[in-house]
């Protein structure tokens, strides 16, 4: 079932997904109030600090959580392979890319789908006649997205 997104020129797969993700990012959190406090980072207020990888978080709580990464805290794991993740997203993300293939940035244009925000952005592009506005200036080639300027750049460098 594609539910058509009211605010962005995607669609979503699954209407559960269209009420937890995130307008500003386009990130899908398993919960509204794992939305709610996502929505939080966003607002600049980052006040924790990792005393491993000084990756700064909006409250103790998540810094809390962060500190799994760092003891190989893997709670979440998944039921159908056995592949352990520190954080609930990462095993949601995980079942919906690896083992449901759910794409939930659907183009309403052509019905092309992405596991990625910035993948179907790259992608819609096409439609608005956007695409390829990252031009070399030491070359004729153009580019969809910066990061793929910045890499083309690298091959001049070893010329």
């Amino acid at each position: 079932m594609v539910v058509p997104c009211q605010q962005k020129p995607f669609s979503f797969n699954r209407e559960s997904l269209l009420r937890n993700h995130c307008e500003q990012c386009g990130r899908v959190l398993s919960s509204k109030a794992a939305l709610q406090k996502h929505v939080g980072l966003h607002s600049g207020k980052k006040l924790f600090s990792c005393s491993f990888c000084s990756q700064i978080f909006p409250d103790p709580q998540a810094l809390t959580r962060h500190g799994r990464v760092h003891r190989n805290g893997k709670i979440y794991i998944c039921p159908q392979c056995n592949e352990g993740f520190a954080y609930r997203f990462g095993l949601t993300q995980h079942l919906q890319m690896v083992h449901s293939r759910i794409k939930p940035f659907v183009c309403h244009i052509c019905q092309k789908s992405y596991f990625w925000r910035k993948d179907f952005e790259s992608h819609f592009r096409v439609h608005t006649g956007t695409a390829r506005q990252f031009p070399c200036n030491l070359c004729d080639k153009r580019f969809n997205r910066r990061v793929e300027l910045v890499v083309h750049l690298r091959s001049h460098s070893r010329e």
